[in-house]
Parts: C-alpha cells; structure tokens; sequence
C-alpha cells in the first residue's frame, strides 16, 4: 500500500474512462483502501468485540468512503 495502482486498478481506472467518455459524464476515483480500518477503529472505540462487528465493518466503511468522496467534491466546487 505504497500509493502505487496495480495492474487491476490500472486496467479498471481505464474500462471506467472508456464508460465515462462514451456517457459524457465526469469520473473521480476515490481511494478507499483505508476505510475498512477505520470503520474498525471507529467500533472498538465504542467497544464492540470482533464477533459484535461483524456486518457492521462494511455499513460503517461505505459511509467514511462516501462522506470523503462527497467533501473532496465540495472542495472541488469551492476551488471552481
């Protein structure tokens, strides 16, 4: 987890740009290697054991991914 795309990302950051372009639509990626660990960090701070956690990680992990996406966005649109 160096911050370099692998092979896989490189060629789905690619199929997603073929779409994109095709829809005339705008594309971001979002890094969400992380959010996972987070959403357990988040739980254990709150005291669930592991077998507590459990489909719980994922809910958690999907909402910490989709608030960074829609603040990187509102910063895009402050930046004009």
């Amino acid at each position: 987890m160096g911050g370099n795309r692998g092979p896989q990302a490189e060629r789905v950051e690619a199929q997603a740009q073929k779409i994109a372009d095709a829809l005339d639509l705008p594309l971001y990626f979002e890094d969400e290697r992380l959010s996972s660990a987070e959403a357990k960090r988040i739980l254990r701070e709150q005291g669930l054991s592991e077998k507590q956690m459990r489909g719980k990680v994922d809910m958690i992990a999907a909402s910490l991914f989709l608030q960074s996406w829609l603040d990187s966005r509102q910063e895009r649109d402050e930046r004009g």
